[in-house]
């Protein structure tokens, strides 16, 4: 079996479906339809069985949305970073309150914390 790789854009209100390996092209109404309509035409096309065919669909994105979604990934990324960093400084400052005497009841009351909490930034490694 052979897949194809399909690329679906949108044109107003359909998809276009472009194999350009084959240099041949459909469209549908919707999105769900990609598969079954790229996998009939190329059989059609290669004038095999549907059955031996597989695609690939792949959905073109307008640049804008694309840039906007790779902007949203990188600030994902640094938010995780982030709060990882958050994370590591806030379990410091509680070793360094407990370094300075204080108990882990009273550390909770001072950052605002529940004992447990505190009972477990201090418990990982």
């Amino acid at each position: 079996m052979t897949t194809y790789d399909v690329t679906a854009t949108r044109e107003g209100r359909w998809w276009v479906l472009t194999v350009p390996e084959l240099g041949i092209a459909a469209q549908v109404h919707r999105l769900d339809e990609a598969d079954e309509v790229s996998r009939s035409v190329v059989a059609a096309y290669l004038d095999i069985c549907e059955s031996d065919v597989a695609v690939d669909v792949s959905v073109l994105l307008p640049e804008t949305t694309a840039t906007l979604l790779a902007e949203a990934a990188r600030d994902e990324d640094a938010a995780r970073s982030a709060l990882a960093d958050a994370g590591a400084k806030r379990r410091s400052a509680v070793v360094s309150l407990l370094e300075s005497g204080m108990t882990q009841r009273e550390a909770a009351r001072v950052l605002g914390l529940s004992p447990q909490r505190i009972n477990q930034l201090v418990s990982r490694p």
